[in-house]
């Protein structure tokens, strides 16, 4: 997220600090931003010069200081863990000047809890991009209570200049958008739970019946099943326990190690086995179902079904390490090879047939 905020302020005509915790992570931050602008050129959005400016205004940094020091605005994009942007926060708080804005891209947490130990939290509040920010045209401005009016006008204004639909919302748990999104991808996920419909047909329903542009499960895929759980969590905590307490299936889902955003394509038919219990998986086989082990959690193995195009990106998770299952239980290398599909499995064995 922090690197499509860099790339919308780019675009924009600003020079921006990426910062990030480490060199590399930082510098491929920067790589993401000229992969999309490199999509954006062979569409005919940007031309080879636009694209060449915007990367120049963006400088990778992996010092705080160097990222605080003489920026008028600074967007915090870190996960959604309060003790973490408290933590950002304080060490930014040492270098930023006196006039400048600083703003959090939270998507739930309380703008004035994380103000209370900012030194000047008149001059702080939330923008909330959208992901991808360089597409998604809303910025939902969130003022604190003690946010100066002045502040919201002025970063009202510049989230026009960035080309957004600015809308201003009063710090309550979750907001307007996450508030209402939450509800409704959390709702979808207990009716997969309890066999209402699949995942596929809730997202169709959406798309197709109420005009939304992607269904709530594959928007949860673009967000990360992670940044959901800890969404979840939060306005649980500080909301209501009951509306907004994450389904079983999302906590067994990451627990399992599947925060990726790959939610729909996990969820189709997700199923749980005892380990070793191959019936399971052949039952699913028999249905048509591609079964793949998605990992260890509550005593048991989690299988779930890997959708026909969601490509290759389940099996290269777990490939080559300890533990991993053989193919017969999550991997057909036929399959892969007759998609195309570019995997460990079905390379070795094309090699393999190859050397006879």
């Amino acid at each position: 997220m922090g690197a499509g905020i860099a790339q919308v302020f780019a675009t924009a005509g600003l020079s921006v600090a990426l910062y990030d915790i480490e060199e590399s992570y930082a510098i491929a931050g920067l790589e993401r931003i000229a992969a999309d602008l490199d999509k954006g050129v062979q569409r005919g959005k940007v031309n080879a010069d636009e694209r060449a400016a915007i990367l120049q205004r963006i400088r990778p940094v992996w010092k705080l200081r160097d990222a605080a020091a003489g920026a008028d605005i600074v967007v915090e994009a870190a996960p959604e863990r309060f003790e973490l942007k408290q933590k950002i926060f304080a060490e930014l708080s040492e270098h930023l000047s006196e006039t400048a804005i600083l703003a959090t891209n939270t998507s739930s947490i309380s703008i004035d809890a994380l103000a209370d130990a900012l030194p000047n939290p008149e001059r702080f509040l939330g923008m909330h991009f959208f992901n991808p920010p360089p597409r998604m045209p809303l910025l939902e401005i969130v003022r604190g209570s003690q946010t100066d009016a002045s502040i919201v006008s002025v970063v009202r204004e510049f989230g026009q200049r960035l080309g957004k639909q600015p809308i201003v919302v009063a710090d309550a748990p979750g907001f307007a958008s996450s508030r209402l999104g939450l509800a409704l991808g959390l709702e979808s996920m207990r009716m997969v739970e309890e066999g209402v419909a699949s995942a596929e047909d809730i997202d169709t329903a959406m798309v197709l019946g109420y005009r939304h542009p992607m269904g709530p499960l594959e928007l949860t895929d673009l967000i990360g099943l992670d940044v959901r759980l800890d969404i979840a969590k939060y306005l649980a905590a500080n909301l209501d326990d009951k509306r907004f307490a994450p389904p079983q299936i999302l906590l067994d889902h990451v627990a399992a190690g599947a925060a990726a955003p790959q939610f729909r394509a996990l969820l189709l038919q997700p199923v749980r086995f005892e380990y070793g219990n191959l019936d399971g998986a052949d039952r699913l086989r028999l249905a048509g179902l591609r079964p793949h082990r998605l990992g260890d959690a509550g005593g048991g193995v989690v299988w779930g079904v890997r959708h026909p195009d969601a490509g290759a990106a389940l099996l290269r998770r777990d490939s080559g390490r300890p533990g991993r299952p053989p193919p017969v239980d999550g991997h057909d290398a036929d399959w892969c090879r007759r998609h195309r599909h570019s995997c460990p499995y079905s390379t070795m064995e094309t090699a393999q047939a190859r050397s006879r």
